[in-house]
């Protein structure tokens, strides 16, 4: 399970720990500020970008709960404080190990600290159109506009929330940083940290995570409202015909997913799916013949080695039998890698060697391996962390054929003009 669809399961965790903390009205034991705290850890370290929405809810929480509280309850107080030393205890082993990968997050989106990155002068970045009727790339024809919609009922239910006096304090507290969590988060990721990524349609997976879930316990909580006992409210009415539209309005996107998963196996939701260029290339992916291919490969390997793999087909490898480290394009832009790609290929290679090990699995060939040609057409991207992917990756590429051609460096095991296995001799 990729680390957004774990990330929507440990929101959903945590927005669920914290209802039922109203439940008890936060007289309970601690074991509610040590599950929201278990959430938090988790989140940090399962994904770095989560650590920019975990304090954000948080700081949400806290400004909810005293724009509600009318006195001070130092009982409930010492438990809201208690949750952050919490979480960054639990996460303290995580943070010994792999602490300096934060530092990635102060240097995020500053391409002059990435280095490698192919100069192309400035580039005028596309402004964020929230209303955009444009297809999405991702998504099966989803456009912007129903994202935006959906944080918009987000910001729409915060204040509903808030004004629902037949709702507890403590209901409407959580309420609240549920719903300001979606919205703001969005606002911020879209505005501010998408030209710094990939652009705003791929921005959208790492929103998806707690954009979801918050609107999922939002029409909860706003379908199972007690201000039905005084009557349907116009407000009302209005926030629930706007959430039943906005549902309604992801279907087709929905049966196509559904459509997709039948058809070829999975749910990526890439466009022309049902080409058959596509379906050749998943059928391709999935086969037995492939599979054994991949195995056989990784058996001519001493058990216990390391190995270096960059391939489109790591589900076949048995990461049970080596310590394999998996490289892909995305991870070479991460600022706190450490490649010397401005190097040449002797200090290249002695950081492989010292880092991973001395073997190394590269598929260069078969369906979905970006040309050269391709990757240098996208370093011209008006996108920084495009350009960075796209150079990054025609350097270390090209370092791998370097390897590949010299037999002095290296030893080829095996190629069969797709994918060969190398030894560092």
């Amino acid at each position: 399970m990729s680390s957004i669809y774990t990330g929507v399961v440990v929101f959903l965790l945590l927005f669920a720990a914290l209802l039922q903390a109203v439940d008890e009205e936060f007289s309970g034991t601690w074991r509610f500020s040590l599950l929201v705290a278990l959430c938090y850890a988790s989140l940090v370290v399962l994904k770095t970008s989560y650590a920019l929405v975990v304090p954000i809810h948080f700081l949400i929480l806290c400004i909810a709960w005293f724009s509600v509280q009318r006195s001070v309850n130092w009982h409930v107080c010492f438990r809201i404080i208690y949750i952050p030393v919490c979480a960054v205890l639990l996460a303290m082993p995580w943070f010994l190990l792999h602490g300096d990968k934060f530092y990635g997050l102060l240097q995020f989106g500053n391409v002059n600290a990435i280095k490698g990155v192919l100069s192309v002068g400035e580039a005028t970045l596309p402004r964020w159109a929230p209303f955009s009727m444009e297809p999405l790339f991702y998504g099966h024809q989803v456009v912007m506009l129903q994202y935006t919609m959906l944080a918009l009922f987000l910001a729409f239910s915060a204040v509903y929330f808030s004004k629902d006096l037949l709702m507890s304090k403590y209901k409407r507290i959580v309420s609240i940083s549920i719903s300001l969590l979606g919205s703001i988060s969005f606002l911020l990721m879209m505005q501010f940290f998408s030209p710094k990524m990939m652009g705003y349609d791929p921005t959208l997976r790492y929103v998806f995570s707690f954009l979801v879930p918050s609107a999922c316990f939002c029409l909860l909580l706003l379908f199972r409202s007690q201000q039905l006992i005084k009557g349907v409210s116009i407000y009302q009415l209005l926030m629930r015909g706007f959430a039943c539209l906005l549902l309604l309005s992801f279907v087709p996107s929905l049966v196509a997913r559904v459509e997709q998963f039948y058809l070829v196996g999975n749910t990526m939701g890439v466009p022309g799916f049902k080409s058959a260029r596509y379906i050749n290339f998943c059928e391709w992916q999935q086969s037995d013949l492939l599979a054994s291919k991949v195995f056989d490969l990784q058996g001519m390997i001493p058990l216990d080695e390391s190995v270096l793999a960059w391939t489109l087909l790591g589900h076949f490898l048995d990461y049970r039998r080596h310590q394999i480290v998996d490289v892909d394009p995305a991870g070479l832009t991460n600022p706190w890698l450490g490649f010397p790609f401005n190097s040449n290929t002797s200090e290249k290679c002695e950081f492989i060697r010292s880092e991973v090990g001395g073997y190394i699995i590269w598929q260069y060939g078969g369906s979905g391996i970006r040309s050269a040609a391709s990757l240098e057409e996208m370093a011209g991207h008006d996108f920084p962390r495009r350009r960075a992917f796209a150079s990054r990756t025609l350097i270390f590429t090209q370092f791998l054929q370097e390897l590949r051609a010299d037999s002095n460096r290296t030893e080829l095991l095996y190629d069969d003009g797709v994918i060969c296995l190398m030894r560092f001799r």
